[in-house]
């Protein structure tokens, strides 16, 4: 028994940019998308009937088999083997869609490249990753003071007169306390 897998019907530029009616388009797409993956599952193409076919873009089964036969005249489908009580469609556009869909990857992958190593903008070529190195700043007196206060008075004063790449951190830090 096969499972039934719903996928988001997402339509390639190549089958959009076609001259067809929204529910043609949204066939085609969906033989192209069942070619590739028969394609690759060793089937030889799209293996699904027109009634499969039609629930899944919420056609009825003969439209389905007209709108097949329309696009097969007009050269988006051709049909291959017929087995017994099904037959092998193959979309003319599978060569299209699955290099439009590499390209698309391709171009993600670069994207998610780029934003991650963005992130790391702050940091020089000559700095090291890791801890910063601890700096004593000075004996605490008495238990009920702290040098926080301390530490942000001198930090006013001296790094937040000038922002540097050096000292946004405490830059940022100081208008995080505030």
């Amino acid at each position: 028994m096969t499972e039934v897998v719903h996928y988001a019907l997402v339509i390639a530029h190549a089958i959009e940019s076609l001259p067809l009616s929204r529910a043609k388009r949204q066939l085609l797409s969906k033989i192209t998308d069942l070619d590739i993956a028969g394609r690759i599952n060793g089937f030889g193409g799209c293996i699904a009937k027109n009634k499969t076919l039609g629930e899944e873009v919420g056609l009825a089964e003969t439209t389905v088999s007209k709108y097949i036969r329309e696009m097969r005249r007009e050269g988006y489908i051709n049909s291959g083997e017929f087995h017994g009580h099904y037959r092998i469609l193959n979309s003319s556009l599978h060569d299209t869609v699955v290099q439009e869909r590499y390209e698309y990857n391709l171009q993600k992958q670069i994207t998610k490249y780029t934003s991650l190593s963005s992130t790391n903008i702050l940091e020089s070529s000559n700095q090291s990753t890791g801890p910063a190195p601890y700096k004593r700043t000075g004996d605490c007196i008495n238990n009920q003071s702290t040098n926080q206060i301390n530490n942000k008075e001198r930090i006013q004063s001296s790094s937040l007169s000038k922002i540097t790449w050096e000292n946004i951190f405490e830059h940022s830090k100081n208008l995080i306390l505030k």
